[in-house]
């Protein structure tokens, strides 16, 4: 966010060294001005104005003690020039700049002060203000820098120890911001209920643990400071967590632990002023913790779930800072809760000209891999393609026409990516906007109503009720069935791959959008031209079907559109390239332009709240200017250099250790190769070559396969072939994948086969190996769909392959070998059988006639002697 910057520095003017040095009675203060001087400032202590304070605890205080403490504090900060500060930020939120006031102080007594209520000249108070977000940084913090690894858990703990809390709310609530924000969040590892101080210890240990929510009671630690009440750790009962406690718990675990939220009564209060072990929040954030979310009063139950809901929704699914997810929590609080929840909610927070706290760690770039739907958020630069897809849907829904699709493109233009992260989100939110805008319009009405009607309201409940009723009600969920889409790759076995997505899909409840990524797998794996045109067949009458709900869109390689021939679609001898080069069918996604491309650098990084160094920029769309499918290049050193990043900064120095763009992918390749043992090495030759389609001399396709059909048939080859394959995937060169029950691996882009010279070297040494087994493989794809054998030149050509390259073969494909020669040899031994049979039924008759012969012959000679 945008930011203006208000600092408000305080220190004592007696025994300036101890923070706890506090005597009731008028204190003097230094307060640094704007210019870096100081004035002095005055605030009377007595027990009036304390009394005032502590009254700010009751559920419903008395409004005009809350402006009366607000009034005091503007008093006591106008000598620091506050008056003009104010017009400078008021200038600033009206050019659409968020104020960010930072209390920093040296006396402790400075942080029991409810800075929220502080009033403006109109007054109105400051924390309630849209554009305003308070800070508070203890000066003498030694804050612990976080751990740069992305992702990580949100842990949620309770205790109820002193009495119910609503840990399921808060369970759901988190886990429904997870679901939308696309990030993990397991309750039967990530909920900790029935709190010990020991276990809560073991919990943070874990590395991966980054923001604690911290459900339970608050209680008095003593006479004069809070703490938390949890579970005894023998299990007798209840036992109060004072400050120092907790911070010696959670403080050894600050490089990893970023966050944690206490959602607890009192935990931002100091207690008795002048407490030297402070509240529970200013403890935890003195000790190392760099960022901690308390509530300065009681808390209420709903103001708790609306601050967990809009805390964890902003976090995660904007991803935004921790500073904008709390003004947003706070504008919520201020308009749907009654009490003070509002002014009670503290950030205590490193100051920095940022103030873009980000606890959680998101990976803004995907490297060689297509971005998908839950990655929407991150990918930028295809606007006008995926406002043009959208237009020709509706025009084809509008027309009655089939509701099919062609995204073609280049390699490397991104195809995938504007489908999956562009067209799918845009069919899926506009969907689910419109129905929340109804929605609130209906809910927002009945609030009216009743506000009138009811003498007593509570907003909280009324709307926690008709958001209930609109839950339950079947009107309602029928008319947000919205869409549901689903992503075949053809393969080897495009109609197996789409009955599968489709057996139990009811097609005709809702819209439906069937996306076939990859189309030109049709013609590169699918070895029989009849199952190639059934498929092409099936969608286009998927396309066509009278309900109007089902979509159909392809991604294809431009250079495979002539082949889209071969394929008749309907009854009248439609073909499909005549509907590939129909503008109403089709969408061209052509090279990005540089300011498409600028776009798709900068706007992820800002997102995740990350800067690029001057020129980097530049200097980046120069090295791939008029290169060809460069996207993916660019990607993939995008995803280095944010690993190498400095701090919150993408560097140039960064961008030239990985090699710039034409280095960064042969580079990486290289010292993922030269990192593995020769056996392993070899493992990676033998599958890296495999996944490449190889036939006719061309090979700039890549193929997935299944791993049982790569991996080695000898047991002491399959450890090394695993450690290559996982070096390979977790350097995301390769992917994993799922198919028919079975574990496939793919090159993650076709860049690798144009770019990175080992593995094309490998190749063309390889080429005739490589053809011969492809071929032998398809056959087994064959085999594998119509349980047809091989036969004649085919069995001979499969079995002379089988002699020369029996470890590259798979298991199945020497299983149809074997099962062939088996075929033909029981098909030769009939045919033996029959052979001799019928030469003996030969002789026999042979025999029988010359018998015959001499019997005649004998007969005629007796009968001749007869006669004489």
């Amino acid at each position: 966010m945008d930011v203006h910057h208000l600092k408000l520095e305080f220190v004592r003017a007696d025994e300036a060294g101890d923070p706890h040095a506090f005597a009731t009675g008028t204190q003097d203060y230094s307060v640094r001005l704007s210019g870096g001087a100081w004035a002095s400032a005055s605030l009377r202590w007595d027990a009036a104005f304390l009394d005032q304070i502590q009254s700010l605890r009751r559920p419903r205080p008395d409004a005009a003690v809350v402006q009366s403490i607000g009034e005091a504090l503007r008093r006591f900060v106008a000598p620091s020039g506050w008056q003009g500060r104010v017009a400078n930020a008021t200038a600033a939120t009206a050019s659409g700049q968020t104020v960010v006031l930072t209390i920093d102080s040296a006396a402790a007594e400075i942080y029991a002060l409810p800075w929220e209520l502080l009033t403006l000249a109109n007054g109105q108070h400051l924390g309630a203000h849209d554009h305003v977000l308070l800070r508070y940084q203890v000066p003498s913090a030694e804050v612990v820098a976080p751990t740069a690894g992305e992702g990580g858990r949100i842990v949620l703990a309770w205790s109820a120890a002193g009495g119910a809390v609503p840990a399921s709310r808060h369970q759901g609530l988190i886990a429904d911001a997870c679901a939308r924000g696309h990030y993990a969040f397991d309750p039967g590892a990530d909920v900790a209920g029935h709190l010990t101080l020991e276990r809560l210890g073991a919990l943070v240990a874990d590395p991966s643990v980054r923001v604690l929510h911290l459900l339970a009671h608050g209680a008095m630690a003593g006479e004069s400071s809070h703490g938390l009440r949890l579970d005894a750790n023998d299990g007798s009962g209840a036992v109060v967590v004072d400050a120092g406690q907790l911070s010696r718990t959670l403080a050894p675990h600050a490089g990893h632990l970023r966050m944690v939220v206490l959602c607890a009564c009192d935990s931002g209060n100091a207690g008795e002023v002048g407490n030297p072990l402070g509240s529970l929040a200013y403890a935890l954030h003195r000790a190392g913790i760099g960022l901690v979310v308390a509530s300065r009063f009681p808390l209420s139950v709903d103001g708790s779930a609306l601050l967990t809901e809009a805390l964890y929704d902003s976090l995660l699914g904007g991803p935004t800072s921790v500073e904008t997810a709390l003004l947003k929590a706070r504008r919520r609080l201020l308009a749907e809760s009654a009490t003070l929840d509002w002014a009670s909610i503290q950030l205590y927070a490193c100051g920095d000209d940022r103030a873009d706290s980000r606890p959680i760690v998101f990976r803004p770039y995907r490297g060689l891999l297509a971005y998908q739907p839950p990655d929407a958020r991150f990918f930028f630069g295809r606007d006008a393609e995926r406002t043009e897809l959208l237009a020709d849907l509706d025009a084809l829904r509008d027309a009655g026409r089939p509701r099919f699709l062609v995204i073609a493109g280049a390699s490397g233009t991104g195809k995938s990516s504007m489908v999956l992260a562009g067209a799918v989100p845009d069919l899926l939110g506009s969907e689910e906007a419109a129905h929340h805008r109804d929605e609130t319009v209906e809910v927002e009405k009945i609030v009216d109503a009743l506000r009138r009607l009811l003498p007593t309201y509570d907003p909280p409940a009324v709307r926690q009720s008709l958001e209930l009723l609109v839950q339950l009600s079947p009107g309602v969920k029928s008319s947000v069935s919205g869409w549901r889409y689903f992503t075949v790759r053809p393969g080897a076995r495009p109609m197996q791959a789409l009955d599968a997505v489709l057996a139990d899909v009811p097609l005709r409840d809702g819209p439906v959008l069937i996306i076939v990524d990859q189309f030109e797998e049709l013609f590169t794996q699918c070895p029989d031209p009849a199952t190639r045109e059934a498929f092409a067949r099936r969608l286009w009458s998927l396309a066509r079907l009278s309900d109007a709900a089902t979509h159909v869109i392809i991604t294809i390689r431009v250079d495979y559109l002539g082949q889209c021939g071969e394929l008749t679609i309907d009854e009248s001898g439609l073909r499909l390239d005549r509907v590939a080069y129909d503008e109403a069918f089709r969408v061209f996604v052509a090279q990005m332009t540089p300011q498409q491309m600028r776009s798709a650098i900068e706007e992820p990084a800002h997102k995740v709240g990350l800067s690029l160094e001057p020129g980097l920029v530049d200097r980046m769309l120069a090295d791939v200017e008029g290169e060809p499918g460069a996207l993916p290049l660019l990607s993939y050193t995008l995803d280095l250099i944010w690993q190498a990043r400095s701090g919150r900064r993408l560097t140039q120095a960064a961008y030239d250790a990985v090699g710039g763009v034409a280095g960064a992918l042969h580079g990486r390749a290289e010292a993922i190769i030269t990192a593995l043992n020769p056996h392993e090495r070899h493992q990676a030759r033998r599958l890296l070559v495999r996944l490449v389609a190889v036939e006719d001399g061309a090979w700039d396709a890549r193929r997935r396969v299944r791993i049982d059909d790569v991996r080695p048939a000898l047991l002491w080859d399959v450890a090394s072939f695993d450690l290559a394959l996982a070096a390979l995937v977790n350097a995301r060169l390769l992917v994993q994948g799922q198919e028919d029950e079975h574990a496939t691996v793919e090159l993650a882009h076709e860049a690798l086969i144009r770019r990175w010279g080992r593995l094309r070297d490998w190749i063309v040494e390889d080429q005739e190996m490589l053809a011969q087994v492809n071929t032998v493989e398809r056959w087994v794809a064959a085999w594998r769909a119509f349980d047809t054998l091989l036969l004649d030149d085919q069995l001979g050509y499969a079995s002379q392959v089988r002699d020369q390259h029996a470890s590259e073969l798979s298991e199945d494909a020497r299983q149809l070998i074997y099962a062939s020669e088996a075929q033909l040899e029981s098909a030769m031994r009939r045919k033996r059988f029959a052979v001799i049979g019928s030469l003996g039924l030969t002789v026999v008759v042979a025999l029988t006639m010359l018998g015959l012969g001499i019997y005649g012959l004998t007969k005629k000679s007796q009968a001749e002697a007869n006669s004489e």
